[in-house]
């Protein structure tokens, strides 16, 4: 049995796009045809989905409700906590630092660096006052797609959720290129010499509480998969950041991040094709087709497309997939790591086979040729972490005994996760045409809903005064 646990990020973007939560910036709106698509993998390939309800007691019932279809993994309060504790102590460290108009941190540095996202910060002029700005860093000699990343961006300004019962710290730095501190006695000088105020924006402000909060549930959601030995499912943009957070806690497993790495940026018709090590976990990529549009076409709307896909997950193929993959996770929880890599080999090759027949069966077409959202899969990632860093709780009681028994078998082992091409995933949502609409066709938009494009800053004049911009 695979069991997977996906988080609220997920959740709440599928709930947008469904029409459920109303969307103000319409940028967002391919990030949650993402996350739906992610969702509707999940159906399909695990035998179990799962989710932590840790909304406020106000909201747990709605989102119980709304999500009924999916498992409810409840963590006792005592367990809760000692989830949290551990959350705190290894994201009270991350902390978001722009000096001189860049991200200079060594978590968030990297994490814009894998979404190829290049941001600068300037003093611009607002009602005669100069607020710290943030800017998508251009070339006009180069192709860089502003929309795009105007998207990833607002992916990162939907993190923070107010439902929440927890929230994270909202520490930042922020310098000057001098290393001077930013307060609100700081004041620029201007083009013409004069000294001016100078506070830090709220869209900064809000950016840097985004990035902690996304940190906080990141890790949060890391000690959760590692804890239950479910498959984690974290919303895409959280990938990333991820990634580099575990690079950084073990630097001694970085090889097996630079292949997962090197997944995500391939092409979307690119396979892992091999295991490249024994000491690393196994990675497999599976260019698989859109079954959300397959399944919204069929169903007649994006809701049914859930009940659609419930019944496509009893198909042979599926089954046979899911039966695949699930013994390959039970090799590395029962083996030892060179005979578990050389049997799931063995299944690797046949779970490619059944992938393709499915791909062959279901793809999708488009005016822009054949729409596919590549699945990538990390077995026992973190099995060389050190002992005890990622820690076991004594007190942990998950309330689903299906996830206990899971639990049981891997205690010792590295953790399962699943990840996406973000940047390649969504090209191809862009793509769509007709089946966009079709996608869309249940969102309900914002009263003053608009595509908010993130602000952009050509690189030839980022050092550049003028009468309404002054670079850190």
């Amino acid at each position: 049995m695979r069991y997977a646990i996906v988080d609220n990020a997920t959740l709440t973007a599928v709930q947008r796009l469904l029409g459920d939560i109303p969307i103000y910036n319409k940028h967002a709106i391919d990030g949650d045809i993402l996350a739906f698509e992610t969702l509707i993998q999940s159906i399909l390939f695990f035998d179990e989905v799962y989710y932590v309800n840790d909304y406020k007691a106000e909201y747990k019932d709605q989102r119980s409700c709304y999500f009924g279809y999916l498992g409810q993994l409840d963590i006792d309060d005592k367990s809760y906590e000692a989830l949290l504790k551990e959350t705190t102590k290894f994201s009270d460290d991350v902390i978001p630092q722009i000096q001189g108009g860049v991200f200079t941190d060594s978590n968030f540095n990297p994490f814009f660096e894998l979404l190829k996202m290049h941001n600068i910060f300037t003093w611009d002029m607002s009602s005669s006052v100069y607020y710290l700005t943030q800017k998508m860093l251009t070339n006009s000699r180069t192709d860089i797609d502003i929309e795009k990343y105007s998207k990833l961006n607002q992916m990162i300004f939907s993190e923070i959720n107010d439902n929440f019962a927890k929230r994270s710290n909202k520490k930042f730095i922020i310098l000057d290129s001098k290393g001077t501190p930013i307060t609100q006695e700081y004041t620029v000088q201007d083009k013409e010499g004069s000294s001016q105020e100078a506070y830090i924006g709220k869209q900064t402000e809000l950016l840097m509480a985004n990035l902690s909060w996304l940190a906080y549930r990141t890790i949060f959601y890391t000690l959760v998969a590692k804890e239950t030995g479910g498959t984690l499912i974290l919303h895409p943009i959280r990938n990333a950041f991820q990634i580099n957070f575990l690079s950084r806690l073990f630097p001694q497993s970085n090889e097996q991040y630079r292949i997962l790495i090197s997944a995500l940026n391939a092409s979307v018709e690119e396979s892992v094709r091999s295991i490249f090590a024994i000491t690393q976990p196994l990675i497999t990529k599976y260019p698989l087709p859109m079954f959300s549009i397959i399944l919204t076409n069929k169903a007649g709307s994006p809701k049914e497309a859930i009940n659609a896909a419930f019944h496509m997950k009893n198909e042979g193929d599926f089954i046979e997939a899911r039966r695949c993959l699930s013994e390959i996770e039970q090799l590395f929880a029962k083996d030892r790591a060179q005979k578990a890599t050389m049997e799931a080999n063995k299944l690797k090759q046949h779970v490619e086979k059944l992938m393709e027949r499915i791909n062959a069966k279901y793809y999708v077409k488009t005016s822009q040729g054949l729409s596919l959202s590549p699945v990538i899969t990390a077995y026992n990632l973190g099995a060389t972490f050190l002992p005890g860093v990622l820690p076991t709780f004594p007190n942990y009681s998950a309330k689903i005994k299906s996830l206990d028994r899971v639990k049981d078998l891997i205690p010792q082992k590295g953790f399962n996760a699943v990840y996406k091409s973000l940047i390649n995933d969504l090209t191809q949502i862009s793509r769509l045409g007709e089946y966009h609409e079709m996608l869309t066709s249940q969102v309900v938009y914002h009263e003053n809903a608009s595509f908010y494009t993130s602000k952009s800053e050509d690189a030839q004049y980022m050092h550049a005064k003028s009468s309404w911009k002054i670079p850190m």
